[in-house]
């Protein structure tokens, strides 16, 4: 059986007008998901080849390159640009940013990071974990947009929740609360835009389970 996802927005009245006019890449966004998982579909081989939620940072990052592109704007990954030597200093060097997006003249220099979450894990489905990872947590995605030369952009971070198969029936649940966290730590975030397996079917994967993603942004200005 197909698997068809679901989709929540969340841009509070604070975030910019800038932020608040990518709604409509963000919805994009999911489109661009489901046709990458229908493209995957093979009934008479017993499901699904392949899914992007246990892919790293740049095949999401290319995901949302495509969804700026399908909504009539324009992106480039990996460009050469300058940037501070260790994001604090004045001495600039050449170096690469993940993404550049304009929509409707309005564009944004973006930074990423993936954050792998294991649900079933007390520590690392903490929003501690999703926020102030030194490594590829929403903090560090921001310290790398810091560094740009303008030192203001988006910093975003794609993060991939999922279970181990033995503790499956307890997805959904933990899930719900993991998600509700994030929302609460409101402080932390500019925007939340999560892109999942509808209720009710299953979800990816076999050892884990890979319920979707959500994407963590943070504006700098």
């Amino acid at each position: 059986m197909k698997i068809t996802l679901e989709q929540k927005i969340v841009i509070p009245k604070k975030a910019s007008k800038g932020l608040k006019s990518l709604k409509r890449v963000f919805e994009e966004l999911l489109r661009v998901h489901q046709d990458y998982i229908d493209s995957q579909f093979n009934e008479q081989d017993s499901g699904y080849y392949d899914h992007p939620y246990w892919y790293a940072e740049r095949p999401n990052v290319g995901l949302l390159a495509a969804a700026v592109w399908r909504c009539g704007g324009r992106a480039l990954e990996e460009f050469r640009t300058k940037k501070y030597r260790d994001g604090k200093s004045n001495e600039p060097a050449y170096g690469r940013c993940d993404l550049w997006m304009e929509v409707k003249k309005t564009s944004f220099e973006c930074e990423a990071k993936r954050h792998w979450v294991d649900l079933g894990s007390k520590e690392t489905r903490s929003t501690e974990s999703v926020f102030n990872d030194e490594r590829n947590g929403l903090e560090a995605a921001q310290n790398d947009v810091r560094s740009l030369m303008k030192r203001k952009g988006l910093a975003l971070c794609f993060v991939n929740p999922g279970i181990h198969a033995s503790d499956g029936e307890n997805l959904a649940t933990k899930l719900r609360e993991w998600r509700k966290s994030i929302e609460n730590e409101s402080s932390h975030w500019d925007a939340l835009v999560w892109i999942g397996v509808s209720p009710g079917q299953k979800a990816f994967g076999n050892d884990w389970l890979h319920a979707g993603l959500l994407l963590v942004i943070k504006e700098l200005k």
